[in-house]
């Protein structure tokens, strides 16, 4: 899929449980591998969690230290509120595709 530039889509997939949804998006995800500068794979159940959901997105974009370490920026990171979350994934996401 080619889009146009500053163009963003959004695609939602619903149904019953057990008809491969995630399945279907995994695939995806995996399709767009190297189109972009980072991204996350997360799934949202109905008991939503934001702060485990922002958590989570940003320890899939934070780059990892070339030891496998993590950023020593995100110490504590499940400690940390949910203002904080926020800023530092919108510093991440800050002019990246």
């Amino acid at each position: 899929m080619h889009l146009a530039a500053g163009r963003r889509r959004v695609a939602s997939m619903v149904g019953f449980a057990g008809v491969s949804k995630t399945t279907l998006a995994m695939a995806v995800y995996r399709s767009l591998e190297g189109q972009f500068q980072c991204r996350a794979f997360i799934t949202v159940s109905r008991k939503l969690d934001i702060k485990r959901l922002v958590t989570d997105i940003l320890q899939q974009i934070i780059p990892v230290g070339s030891s496998s370490m993590p950023d020593p920026d995100m110490a504590g990171v499940e400690t940390w509120e949910i203002s904080q979350l926020v800023g530092k994934l919108r510093e991440n996401l800050q002019c990246k595709r």
